[in-house]
């Protein structure tokens, strides 16, 4: 549990060799001094990365595994919850690449992934918030998949269509009991052939349970259910004094 700070709860510099698995974590008011930063956040000014876009494009394209120089393991953020109320819950910056995002409870700032390739964002929960994707290379090889987003995506400087694979995402709409296509996502990625807007039928919210029904449409896309009671210290000394993150309410979509 790691909360009460003025920059990132965790932080990571830069690729270096990457390998990393950062789980089961509590993290929440974050960024209390600061700005343009996240609960988790990472820098990837490795070898590949250029300010200018275009330069980074041709030296990839010359040498395609450049991006993975640095990153010779995925680093893993998994079955964690994060809040972040002065940035992103988790926010891959400048270039950070081959990050494995599964798993995860965002409770406010949602996800996001600046520049950067190979990236897997998979079965996570964005409440009240969506995916940014900022600033994307034509070949990032980016997937985006089987989440639950609560508002249209946030895109800055994205060419279309986005990624490699951006499908099977719900866009969870209080009370949207018939799912419908989610043609304002298929809009912005030129992707989302199969994603739906729908309520995902959360099971307790209120009490921090955002796990859905076995009727959820956001099953029927692939989502899986994590565990809602294994975040953060788990010594029973340690959870009898830490604290814990304010729940948001439950709002539907802006859609």
């Amino acid at each position: 549990s790691i909360y009460d700070v003025p920059r990132a709860g965790i932080n990571i510099g830069d690729g270096c060799w990457g390998g990393h698995i950062i789980e089961y974590c509590d993290i929440f008011d974050t960024v209390k001094e600061t700005g343009d930063h996240g609960s988790f956040n990472s820098w990837g000014r490795d070898r590949f990365w250029r300010p200018n876009n275009s330069e980074v494009e041709a030296v990839v394209k010359a040498v395609p595994e450049m991006p993975f120089f640095d990153m010779v393991k995925p680093t893993v953020l998994r079955n964690s919850r994060w809040r972040c109320d002065h940035g992103w819950d988790i926010d891959l910056d400048d270039g950070s690449s081959r990050y494995e995002i599964t798993n995860n409870l965002c409770l406010n700032g949602g996800i996001k992934n600046r520049e950067g390739f190979g990236r897997l964002v998979e079965n996570n929960i964005m409440v009240g918030n969506t995916f940014h994707p900022h600033v994307w290379y034509h070949d990032s090889q980016d997937i985006f998949r089987k989440n639950i987003v609560f508002t249209p995506y946030r895109p800055i400087r994205v060419p279309r269509p986005w990624g490699r694979e951006i499908d099977w995402n719900l866009l969870h709409t209080t009370g949207q009991t018939e799912p419908i296509p989610a043609q304002s996502l298929q809009s912005q990625s030129g992707r989302d052939a199969n994603s739906l807007i729908a309520d995902a039928m959360f099971l307790d919210p209120a009490s921090g349970d955002y796990r859905v029904r076995a009727d959820s449409p956001a099953m029927k896309l692939g989502f899986k259910n994590f565990p809602m009671d294994q975040f953060g210290v788990t010594d029973p000394k340690l959870k009898a004094i830490a604290r814990t993150p304010v729940l948001p309410a439950v709002q539907g979509s802006t859609a």
